[in-house]
């Protein structure tokens, strides 16, 4: 009995040390297995696993740098980033590769500095007129047409340049107005413009009949400065006067040389126009002030002083006599709401030569009482300048529409009297169109 117990009890025994045994030999065989892995390729598989984790430690790196720069961005107020310049390749800012719109001008791959604006104006006046001895009497003719090429030439210096063609031309090409402006000279008050231009004498002279409210230029401006305005050639300084409140006042002088021309009368045999064929000297003086928030005055005073041939000498002597031009001018604007507009607007000019003073004026109002219509009175009275005699008068009644911002259709009646003519009744039919900046009209 105690035999079969110890058999029994060994059974069990000897079953634990086989499996003991077994699991032992499998980890001997294990163990063993992976010493015998070879050296070569145990140290190629260390080199791998280094490459990887290098790769994945950088990707971390960048993703980290991101993110810090996108939080970074979001806490900067958007407002800490405007007007700072963009980083772009010299190339690309030297000649762009799309069209830009640079200053007015559509560029093409140009630099904007060498794309002037191209502007021209044509100026058709039909007219009407019982004054039997007018060449244009019941004709539409081509009174003018403009060419204008203006630009920057860089920041506060700008060209321009007026190419006329017309009637008084007899249609060829007269190069009405060259000159550079200086708008600002350094960080003074200071200003200047230099070259062939239209004096700045007054509220009419300065403009080109194309902006006009009327058809025809008041008869003091045509007696006293010419039919075609006074046009000079030199140089004018402008200061802006520092002045209280919201008071603005400009002085500008200028020295000018002046070529004689003169429009001659044939009723008379007579001279118009300020008789200027040498020198000239000139100042004006301009100032506005807000009357309210839909309203502004603005008084100028004008002076030119200057020589011209005496009439009663030959060239030969070249006997001079002094002429002085001297003018006040005064114009109310009032924008009693959108598109409407009422002006108020009068020169007084006086002409002085050889001790003869000869004076006249105009007033003249305008109601634009939407963006396409506008009408205006005008009334006119000037003596013609010394040597001649007699003076010229007239009331006119003009009624305009815009087309469009470049093109309009005018038409004005006139009843007045003309030196040596004597009543005349004048109706004119203009139509004006224009391409380009200068075209557009000046309020």
């Amino acid at each position: 009995m105690k035999r079969v117990i110890t058999a029994l009890l060994c059974i069990p025994i000897c079953m634990c040390s086989v499996a003991g045994w077994s699991e032992s030999t499998d980890k001997n065989r294990t163990k063993q297995q992976t010493i015998m892995v070879p050296i070569a390729e145990f140290e190629a598989m260390k080199a791998r696993l280094a490459e990887l984790e290098s790769k994945v430690e950088k990707l971390e790196a960048e993703r980290s740098s991101k993110t810090s720069a996108e939080e970074s961005i979001e806490r900067s107020p958007a407002e800490d980033t405007e007007g700072m310049p963009e980083e772009v390749p010299e190339e690309e800012t030297a000649i762009p590769a799309q069209p830009e719109v640079l200053g007015g001008s559509v560029a093409t791959g140009v630099p904007q500095t060498l794309l002037p604006d191209i502007s021209i104006v044509g100026d058709t006046v039909g007219k009407a007129t019982s004054d039997k001895s007018d060449e244009d009497r019941n004709a539409f003719i081509v009174r003018g047409a403009e060419v204008a090429l203006q630009g920057y030439l860089y920041p506060q210096i700008r060209g321009d340049t007026i190419i006329c063609l017309g009637d008084a031309h007899e249609h060829q090409a007269v190069l009405e107005e060259a000159y550079i402006s200086f708008q600002q000279i350094g960080n003074t008050d200071l200003s200047a413009k230099v070259g062939k231009t239209r004096l700045d004498f007054g509220k009419v002279n300065k403009l080109h009949p194309h902006h006009w409210l009327y058809v025809d230029a008041p008869r003091v401006i045509t007696n006293f400065l010419g039919e075609e305005g006074l046009i000079t050639e030199g140089l004018s300084l402008g200061y802006l006067l520092p002045t209280p409140g919201k008071l603005f006042a400009n002085l500008d002088i200028g020295a000018w040389k002046v070529r004689a021309h003169e429009h001659e009368d044939e009723h008379e045999h007579s001279h118009l126009g300020p008789g200027f064929d040498d020198k000239l000297y000139s100042a004006r003086l301009w100032t506005s002030r807000p009357v309210s928030d839909t309203s502004e005055i603005e008084i100028g005073l004008s002076g030119a002083h200057g020589t011209g041939l005496c009439e009663e000498h030959n060239e030969e002597l070249d006997v001079r006599d002094s002429i002085t031009l001297a003018g006040l001018d005064f114009t109310y604007k009032l924008w009693p709401a959108a598109h409407k507009r009422l002006l108020l607007q009068g020169e007084i000019l006086t002409h002085r030569r050889a001790g003869h003073t000869r004076l006249g004026y105009y007033l003249f109002g305008n109601y634009k009482w939407d963006k396409y219509w506008n009408a205006g009175l005008r009334y006119d009275r000037s003596e013609r300048p010394f040597p001649s005699e007699g003076h010229d008068s007239g009331i006119s009644a003009i009624v305009s529409n815009q087309l469009t911002e470049t093109t309009t259709l005018r038409l004005q009646l006139t009843h007045g009297s003309r030196a040596g003519v004597g009543t005349v009744n004048e109706g004119l039919l203009q139509v004006i169109w224009g391409i380009g900046p200068h075209s557009h009209p000046l309020e």
